[in-house]
């Protein structure tokens, strides 16, 4: 499964974080400056894995 979450550094600066697993099981991080490129990045992951493109982003 993979997830979408927002944090936000002790600055004050606000970030995205696509946590997933690749094909082997290991998990994997990938950070984003804004939703919408984090967004694209869960679907790809998403369709890869399962064939089927959950929302457009």
């Amino acid at each position: 499964m993979a997830s979408l979450r927002k944090q936000t550094s002790k600055a004050g600066k606000v970030s995205y974080l696509v946590d997933f697993r690749d094909p082997q099981g290991k998990r994997l991080k990938k950070c984003f400056p804004n939703k919408t490129d984090a967004k694209a990045f869960l679907c790809k992951v998403l369709e890869a894995r399962t064939g089927v493109l959950p929302w457009q982003p």
